[in-house]
């Protein structure tokens, strides 16, 4: 008994690396470094290594791993129905003498006052049809599960996205508001002497004093926005903090694809699309498996004994089979039915569902990226428009022909001008990438790609890449 224990107590043995394996090879792809990425502050950080650093760390991510890996040990659940269950239960009985056929040898062998059985004992129950049913919706509810696992994976990947390129914009915003605000400070002091000596007015100097406290302003809530950004993003990619410098290294397709070509991919790609469809497959095998309750299952029950004590001693094993006929079942196989019902037209009306918001989602999105595009170009030759503008202020200032404030508005308006390019330009790449989250392709292989493929027809960018 005891080499049988030994032979059995591996099995209960878990190996959680293994577990965890179940899904971080689903998350980490084939494409991906083996090796888990690492942050370096002293190195510029690009958005490719956030994404992966993210992917490995996020704590979110791992969440939804292990229930896709509770899916899959649903699954071997499943599959257990085909297999016998197999319990050792050693039975040791004590009694008082009975005083019928007292002095009774044989009364005495028959009927002991101790008995110690040592059964192996071994139990089947099987419904073949409502079985295999079952198996049949664990694999598909499994898979709709890994499904879901790689749509959470784009929507924290588009998160880490957003973050990395808000906190450019904001750094770009801080390093054009400090140039500006340490050419204001100039005009104060210039402004401030030419006052003094009796050649300048007070006006002048109260004017761009003013000036430099606004931008002052602003410089202080860009600053803000980038130390929140990076706490923000540290939080994200599993880091305490995120100080060293940031490279944008991505680059968006140049050309506009075609609107019903985005749809056809997000159709063939998106993880949430394929989940609704796996959901069907385990609603439509769980059905199967609550009509099987209607039909006939049988048990099989085997014993074999180790040792044995109790009458008769010379019986070394015995079994039992029986067959379970489903007669009058109050109403609860039916109720199972109707249930099933229920949750594959739920599965399936949730479907058409996700397949309306997957078109919607593809049509804001590019209709946002297409218009940021348009207002990037535009912005361009409204910061050159006010740079020119600023010049010919500041020479007419010079030359005592303009007032200081018409100076401060032209400064002003191209200020204001070079920080709305600058956000709108990672405005454009923030909205490039939540057209690719929204046609499913927002995985660290897809932007590893190049750019041309990156909304390329379904197929045709994996032929490319071969």
């Amino acid at each position: 008994m005891l080499l049988l224990l030994a032979m059995l107590s591996p099995g209960c043995a878990v190996d959680q690396d293994q577990e965890i394996a179940a899904y971080r090879d689903l998350l980490d792809g084939p494409q991906t470094t083996p090796q888990a990425p690492t942050y370096d502050p002293q190195q510029p950080l690009d958005l490719l290594t956030a994404l992966r650093l993210a992917n490995y760390h996020n704590e979110s991510l791992a969440i939804a791993g292990e229930d896709y890996l509770q899916a899959l040990i649903a699954k071997d659940r499943a599959a257990a129905a085909f297999l016998p269950t197999v319990n050792l239960t050693p039975t040791y009985s004590l009694r008082d003498k009975t005083a019928m056929g007292a002095g009774n040898p044989f009364v005495n062998k028959i009927s002991p006052t101790h008995t110690l059985d040592v059964p192996l004992e071994a139990e089947l129950d099987l419904n073949p049809i409502q079985d295999a049913a079952a198996v049949g919706a664990a694999d598909a509810y499994s898979r709709a599960a890994a499904a879901q696992l790689l749509d959470a994976q784009q929507q924290v990947l588009l998160d880490v996205a957003k973050t990395f390129y808000h906190i450019l914009a904001s750094e770009q915003r801080v390093d054009v508001l400090t140039r500006s605000q340490a050419l204001q400070q100039q005009r104060v002091l210039d402004s401030r002497t030419m006052a003094e000596a009796g050649i300048g007015r007070k006006l002048d100097v109260s004017q761009n004093e003013a000036q430099v406290a606004r931008t002052s302003v602003q410089l202080i809530d860009a600053r803000n926005a980038v130390q929140r950004g990076r706490t923000v993003l540290a939080t994200l990619i599993g880091e305490t903090r995120v100080d060293g410098p940031l490279s944008d290294t991505f680059d968006a397709p140049v050309d506009e694809p075609d609107f019903e070509q985005l749809i056809d991919i997000a159709y063939a790609e998106r993880d949430d699309l394929s989940a609704a469809a796996s959901r069907i497959e385990s609603a439509s095998a769980a059905l199967k498996a609550a009509w099987a309750g209607y039909f006939p299952s049988v048990s099989l029950d085997l014993t074999y004994f180790l040792d044995r004590e109790s009458f008769p001693t010379d019986v070394d094993w015995l079994s039992v089979v029986k067959l379970h006929v489903p007669l009058f079942s109050a109403g609860l196989v039916h109720a199972d039915v109707r249930s099933a019902f229920s949750r594959l037209r739920q599965a399936k009306l949730t479907e058409t569902l996700i397949a309306r918001q997957v078109r919607q989602q593809v049509a804001i999105a590019w209709d946002d990226w297409s218009s940021a595009r348009r207002r990037v170009d535009q912005l361009l030759v409204q910061e050159r428009a006010a740079a020119e503008a600023f010049g010919q202020a500041e020479a007419m200032f010079s030359a005592g022909l303009t007032t200081n404030l018409e100076r401060l508005i032209a400064l002003d308006d191209m200020l204001a001008a070079r920080l709305e390019l600058a956000t709108a330009r990672d405005d454009s790449t923030i909205r490039c990438l939540e057209l690719i989250r929204a046609v499913g392709r927002l995985k660290l292989d897809r932007i590893a790609q190049p750019v041309d493929l990156m909304f390329a027809p379904p197929g045709l960018d994996d032929e490319s890449t071969n």
